[in-house]
């Protein structure tokens, strides 16, 4: 009795131990989503602050995502060999550089520089995160609930992230953010240090990194954001297709290489199976959709509505009801309607809640725009658990690592992709639209609607109002087309995952 009761015991305190860990990565994990969209919805401030054009604060927030993903790739192979715990401990370091680098930013590319170190870290924090997870619970049944727990806090991040954000910036500045993050992430770190495990499996050599293929994928995915961005000004021009195109070639030249290499940087194979590739589909949509909307409407919110950064966060807070509504529904849409079916049924809102939002802005009503954020969030709560587990149910145990990077590196690009188009659409679709208006705007006012409002602000006369009104116009067009392209992205994705559902097995139906 004696020996089961302590055996009993220990299993208790095992468990404990692991969900102890589950809430350490998974508040980890928030405070990252937090972060980035924290900074979006700061970034009329940062304009202001700084004088950073579209095109610069288009680079704050890609840097992010773009070193994220170019990592991420990276920290799969290498935590597979120095150990999952040891490369998250990395990226923690990683994240609190970039956090007091962030703090003390003088000029906006040093906010860059202290961005992109901030996403490296994320890089190695978030597919580690998901392998531990995966060496946390062994059994199936009780790693599905963990993951939908990490899943939940990451979703319920990124639509916090403007509240959050907004109250800093509006109480102390956007430094402050980045201040917030110094605090958030040194006590995620040492609290890792009590409760993550060291791994318990022999560490292999970290020799032999596939080199070339890590810098075809950066260089492709650098000059590929770079042409997006460029495409603001000129879509025609060199700097515009020609990086776009030389990236593109790049990127196919790293999934060749990859594919035929026998040291491959990642396992691009894992796309054969139909789960694994509607569920990178999903999460790059949703992903696209989400930090590319929360990139574009706080200029909308806050500048041409002419609220606060706090009040344009709280206008964000429908996204975060939808979020977790939809998380606390996925369990039940995945019973009644199979994987596939919620994943259709999340993508299906989306598309809805991004066309509502452009009859919101054509109407001027924040209680339609509410809805539209509403029925959005609600589609990312419902598709994305269930994406990410499913995608990751096809991984064996031995590269959790790298199928845990790849996932992420899919909702990485999906932030990169969703940034650089909405935020280029919106660029040169509001450019275009304040040049055409016949009002007198400087070159700095065609590249950043805040800083149009700051230059009608000094100039109280009719020329002033006219071009607080010009810009005002123009850049609620733009944010219209940008709720379209984030449409039709979504339902091109729908229609991906109809069509590799009737391809692929029918169980997973």
């Amino acid at each position: 009795m004696g020996e089961d009761t302590g055996r009993a015991r220990a299993s208790g305190q095992e468990a404990s131990g692991r969900w102890a860990g589950l809430v350490c990565l998974s508040v980890g994990v928030a405070m990252l989503f937090v972060n980035t969209a924290a900074v979006n919805v700061a970034l009329p401030d940062v304009s202001a602050s700084l004088d950073a054009s579209m095109a610069q604060q288009q680079w704050v927030a890609s840097a992010y995502s773009l070193a994220f993903v170019v990592v991420l790739l990276i920290a799969g192979f290498g935590g597979d060999r120095l150990g999952h715990r040891r490369v998250l401990l990395m990226g923690l370091v990683g994240l609190l550089v970039g956090s007091v680098l962030g703090t003390a930013s003088p000029v906006v590319g040093c906010l860059i520089a202290a961005r992109a170190l901030m996403g490296a870290g994320a890089g190695m924090f978030i597919p580690m995160s998901l392998a531990l997870i995966a060496d946390l619970f062994p059994r199936m049944a009780d790693r599905a609930r963990a993951l939908t727990v990490w899943t939940i806090a990451g979703t319920l991040g990124a639509p916090l992230g403007p509240v959050i954000g907004g109250g800093l910036t509006s109480l102390a500045g956007w430094r402050a953010i980045f201040a917030f993050d110094v605090v958030a992430f040194l006590v995620v770190m040492v609290w890792s240090l009590r409760v993550i495990p060291r791994s318990r499996r022999p560490v292999a050599s970290a020799t032999g990194l596939p080199w070339r293929g890590g810098l075809l994928v950066t260089a492709g995915l650098g000059l590929l954001t770079a042409g997006l961005i460029n495409a603001q000004r000129a879509w025609m021009s060199l700097s515009a297709c020609g990086s776009a195109l030389a990236g593109v070639v790049l990127v196919v030249g790293f999934v060749v290489s990859d594919l035929r290499t026998g040291r491959p940087l990642t396992d691009l194979r894992l796309f054969a199976s139909t789960p694994f590739a509607i569920g990178g589909i999903v999460l790059a949509t949703v992903n696209f959709a989400v930090f590319g909307l929360i990139f574009v409407l706080p200029a909308y919110l806050e500048t041409v509505l002419g609220h606060n950064a706090l009040v344009g966060g709280l206008l964000l807070m429908p996204l975060v009801a939808g979020a977790i509504l939809g998380s606390l529904l996925n369990e039940h849409a995945t019973r009644r309607l199979s994987p596939a079916g919620a994943c259709r049924a999340g993508l299906t809102l989306l598309a809805l809640g991004a066309v509502i939002m452009g009859a919101a802005t054509v109407r001027g009503g924040l209680v339609l725009m509410g809805v539209g954020e509403a029925l959005a969030g609600l589609g990312m709560g419902v598709c994305q658990p269930v994406a990410l587990s499913w995608g990751l149910s096809q991984v064996d145990s031995d590269r959790r690592g790298t199928g845990s990077s790849l996932l992420s590196v899919l909702q990485q690009l999906g932030s990169v992709l969703g940034i650089g188009v909405l935020g280029t659409v919106e660029g040169s679709i509001y450019s275009t639209g304040l040049t055409a208006s016949g009002v007198h705007a400087t070159p700095e006012a065609t590249s950043s609607v805040t800083i149009a409002f700051q230059q009608a602000a000094r100039s109280p006369d009719a020329a002033g109002q006219a071009l607080r009104e010009a810009a005002a116009r123009a850049y609620t067009t733009a944010t219209d087309f940008s709720l379209l392209t984030c449409c039709l992205v979504a339902v091109g994705a729908l229609v991906a995952v109809v069509v590799l559902v009737r391809r692929g097995d029918t169980r997973t139906g």
